[in-house]
């Protein structure tokens, strides 16, 4: 896979935009603050990098568009509308981001 990479830079940048993905991801999951941040910022690049490649699919010259080509773009199309549906989800809670990293820590320390 190394090598793969190293042939190829287009193969860079979307490593990297997977593992943001990935970390914003557990990062909301854990309600952490900066995962909010992070997914907001991936978000676009998420949206440009699968309509991107949507448009190009759709636009190739195929005589006989079997089911997996069929089944790649609507994937595409798919991943696109849920992103948009993800960020305002995590746009409309964002105030318990908020709520999280003004509390306090319950975990008080025992006194012997």
């Amino acid at each position: 896979m190394i090598l793969t990479l190293g042939a190829n830079a287009d193969l860079w940048t979307l490593s990297v935009l997977s593992i943001a993905s990935v970390l914003a991801g557990a990062g909301l999951f854990m309600l952490r603050r900066w995962s909010f941040w992070l997914a907001i910022a991936v978000f676009p690049l998420l949206v440009v990098v699968a309509a991107s490649t949507l448009s190009t699919s759709m636009s190739l010259p195929v005589k006989n568009a079997d089911a997996v080509a069929l089944l790649f773009n609507a994937s595409m199309g798919i991943l696109v509308l849920l992103s948009f549906v993800s960020v305002i989800i995590v746009l409309d809670n964002r105030s318990r981001f908020e709520k999280r990293a003004a509390e306090p820590s319950k975990a008080e320390p025992k006194r012997g």
